[in-house]
């Protein structure tokens, strides 16, 4: 059908060749003779859409007389206990008249419109936007007397199942800092799950409410398709939008769920739903506790996939047998297309998402939020940098699929369908199918600066179910600086001695350490004093061009703790520039000299914008955020006990990263040989310094899923050829196959899988050993005695020469393994 308007505007901008233009990108042509006369249907078609421009909009009216917003203000730093889970803070007060949600309160994911409130849905590309309209769900808890406290953050463009890609910050866990909150529901599932609020309405469109809700330890349901009404929440595809509650109890979801479900004559996706006010979720809740005849199917593919993680697995199991004491069946079933389901999303999101984000989504009835349209179309280039690398991966990979896959969609969409029906014919027979909701426990938050880096965390890279190991080195050039006064080296007589090994350092060492880093293709971050690199610009410049990062350290390794502000604030002044200038971009990263700081530093740090330090040891292999302003009460005995008796007051976190400093792996300690100095070592065997840190790896390696290693050095002390020859043990132990001692590895999996009823131990030593010959094959057996045997003296080149001969053999064995359960 086509509808011809026969007279055209005097001023409509249509002219020749306009039609072809429009054609041209898809490779189209039309016929010369023709030119004109779909010139004039496009003139035509220009006016229509110019008369549509010019109708008043059409949305539902706010009931801003019943329910008032008060306070509205965008969330300051009081607000924000768990890192930046509040978007806005306002005040709606729910209905006098009462209702089922009376006395709840209620936060509402940061892209579900309430009017008046800007939002930012997780994103800076453009200004915050105001609606005009209140999104159903909102003006039906109201209706039931919840009190809604908020916005909560939700992350960019909800498109993320993690807690830091929003633009106004990241979200903690509220169970641990520096730990994912999940997303894209991040703000919500923090405040609830930290009691700051009762309820939180969330969106789901590939987990964004059952991702945070297991993470912060609480409870979320992404509803049946349609059942509440997606009116007034910004879309990402109407396929896949879900809108439901995250709260700490299974009845207040139930509670919220009948408040919000029902058709509301506008979501077209809503329509096959019963009406409003007729759903009675929360009173199935109030029967019988037993489950006798209810039937439970444990989803084979689900709960032994590779990726869940084998503590997850255990206290999946545990529950179902919880349900069987219940008097429920529990069965095991599968469902072999399962598997395909991340691909058959990944297609269908990919080509609507993009559409979306472009401004391009058509083809479903329903209210249209035309404030956001405004705000962020049409794109221009310095919008789209500002976009989070998820957001821009969802444009760049729906695009190439329209161009390169062109009918992909539909095929994907009915694949979608085929697995739906997969899962209905279980349904036949069971009452409820079982699975983990996420395979993992919450990971630690992702980098922000490396576009992948921060897809996979986005994307949940603890899913693939290894240990994440970061072997940090860090390079402190002192070199004559430190004898300059900060060791103390004026006060000694051998002042000129000790400004030799400094000009070793910066010169011989230097270029030792340098060589190292580059037979094994490290790079590190050296952290360069102002008087060393003004000293030693050639070997400093040899270390830049190599493509090592350049950290803050001072000027002449001058101690903050001597020096009053103003000169602190001198010295990082003058040397933030020149770090600025010799690298040719700002420094990222400080380590404080000696490892002290003054009660100003962390500030003056946040001050220069810089993102981590290395000075300080609340950890030992942890990162975590910096605190500044900590204050404490020393003892003093002239006064009495009750002034003094008082505990230490933390500050406020600063955003700083800390990377730990470990003095027991530091090099400069044990094996720095001062003549003067009376605690000085120098001579220490390498190898005992060596067995310490090989300590410290197998400890952290044993403890933790993820940890730092956190080396420091120093060139007038690992320049040295007994300390060189200890790296480069070391750095092959961690390359090599000289980790991961089998015995240490069947030892942590015993710990860190709960036991089966009924199981014997050596049954669970075998079945582990087994799964890793599976895995990894003889090789699993013989990474890590190498360490063991190596750190004995005699017979040392024996041992060398069978381990040599036996890894030979074993890597280039034509034997195959296939994969097993257990990855470190």
């Amino acid at each position: 059908m086509s509808v011809f308007f026969k007279d055209i505007a005097s001023d409509n901008p249509v002219r020749e060749g306009d039609v072809e233009k429009v054609l041209a990108p898809l490779g189209l042509t039309i016929k010369d003779e023709e030119s004109s006369e779909y010139e004039r249907l496009l003139a035509a078609v220009h006016d229509c859409a110019e008369r549509v421009l010019s109708l008043p909009d059409y949305q539902p009216a706010p009931d801003l007389l019943r329910y008032p917003r008060q306070n509205v203000r965008l969330a300051v730093e009081v607000d924000q206990k768990f890192g930046h889970a509040w978007a806005h803070r306002f005040l709606i007060k729910g209905s006098t008249l009462g209702g089922s949600m009376k006395g709840k309160s209620v936060c509402l994911k940061d892209c579900i419109a309430v009017a008046g409130v800007p939002q930012f849905f997780g994103s800076d590309a453009f200004p915050a936007w105001t609606p005009s309209t209140d999104a159903t769900i909102v003006t039906r808890v109201l209706d039931e007397g919840a009190d809604i406290l908020g916005t909560a953050t939700c992350e960019h463009f909800c498109n993320s199942t993690s807690s830091f890609t929003s633009a106004q910050g990241t979200v903690e866990n509220p169970h641990a800092i520096g730990y994912s909150a999940g997303g894209s529901t991040s703000g919500g599932a923090a405040l609830v799950a930290s009691a700051t609020v009762d309820i939180a309405l969330g969106t789901d469109q590939g987990g964004s409410i059952r991702v945070p809700a297991p993470l912060c330890g609480c409870v979320g349901l992404k509803p049946t398709h349609g059942l509440v009404p997606y009116t007034g929440i910004t879309s990402g595809d109407p396929i896949d939008d879900h809108a439901g509650p995250l709260a700490r109890c299974v009845a207040d979801v139930a509670l919220c769920l009948d408040a919000i479900a029902g058709y509301d004559n506008i979501d077209g996706k809503s329509v096959g739903a019963g009406p409003h006010g007729t759903f009675k979720f929360s009173r199935t809740l109030c029967g019988s506790k037993r489950l006798d005849g209810v039937k439970v199917a444990v989803l084979k593919e689900g709960i032994d996939h590779a990726l869940v993680q084998s503590n997850v697995r255990s206290c999946v199991l545990a529950a179902t047998r919880g349900l069987e004491q219940l008097g429920a069946v529990v069965d095991t079933v599968s469902i072999p297309c399962h598997v395909e389901g991340p691909s058959i999303w990944t297609i269908q999101q990919r080509l609507p998402g993009a559409m979306g984000i472009l401004g391009r989504g058509y083809g479903q009835r329903g209210l249209h939020l035309t404030e956001f349209e405004k705000a962020r179309l049409p794109w221009v280039d310095s919008n789209f940098q500002k976009l989070f690398p998820s957001t821009k991966n969802t444009v760049i990979n729906g695009l190439y699929l329209m161009d390169k896959f062109p009918g992909l969609y539909s095929k994907t969409v009915n694949i979608g369908r085929q697995l739906r029906d997969a899962y209905d014919r279980v349904f036949q027979s069971y009452d409820v199918i079982v699975m983990p909701t996420t395979p993992f426990v919450a990971p630690r938050h992702g980098p922000r600066d490396s576009v992948l880096g921060s897809i996979i965390y986005s994307f949940s890279y603890a899913t693939m179910g290894k240990k994440r190991v970061l072997v940090s080195y860090g390079v402190d050039v002192d070199a004559v600086a430190g004898w300059l006064g900060s060791y103390g080296g004026e006060d000694y007589r051998t002042i000129l001695a000790e400004v030799r090994i400094g000009l070793f350092a910066g010169t011989v060492g230097t270029r030792r350490v340098l060589k190292l880093f580059t037979k094994y293709n490290i790079k590190s971050t050296w952290f360069i004093p102002g008087h060393s690199l003004e000293t030693f610009p050639e070997e400093m410049a040899a270390v830049r061009d190599a493509g090592h990062e350049i950290g803050l350290h001072g000027y002449s390794h001058e101690n903050p703790t001597d020096m009053t502000i103003e000169q602190q604030k001198e010295v990082l002044d003058k040397t933030y520039r020149m770090l600025t200038e010799f690298a040719g971009k700002p420094p990222r990263g400080s380590v404080a000299p000696w490892w002290e700081t003054s009660k100003e530093g962390c500030q003056l740090l946040a001050d220069y914008g810089i993102e981590y330090d290395h000075s300080m040891s609340h950890h030992d292999c942890q990162a975590y955020y910096l605190r500044t302003g900590d204050t404490w009460t020393k003892i003093d005995y002239k006064k009495k006990a009750s002034e003094w008796m008082k505990p230490l007051v933390q500050g406020q976190n600063t955003g700083i990263v800390e990377i730990p400093a470990n003095w027991y792996l530091d090099d400069l300690p044990p094996m720095m040989f001062i003549k003067d100095a009376p605690n000085s070592h120098g001579f220490v065997n390498a190898r005992d310094v060596e067995d310490i840190w090989r300590d410290h790896f197998d400890y952290f390696y044993r403890e933790y899923d993820e940890f730092i290693f956190p080396i420091t050095i120093h060139p007038d002390v690992s320049g040295r050829p007994h300390v060189l020859l200890m790296h480069e043990r070391l750095i092959d132990g961690a390359m090599g196959p000289l980790s991961n001692a089998p015995i240490d590895t069947i030892k942590t999996r015993l710990q860190k899988t709960p036991a089966e009823f009924g199981t014997s131990a050596w049954s669970r030593i075998t079945k582990i050993a087994a799964d890793m010959f599976k895995q990894e094959g003889f090789h699993a057996f013989y990474k890590g005695i190498t360490p063991r045997i190596m750190r004995v003296a005699p017979g040392q080149a024996v041992t060398f020469t069978v381990y040599e001969y036996i890894k030979e053999r074993l890597e280039k064995s034509n034997l195959a393994f296939t994969g097993g359960k257990y990855e470190e």
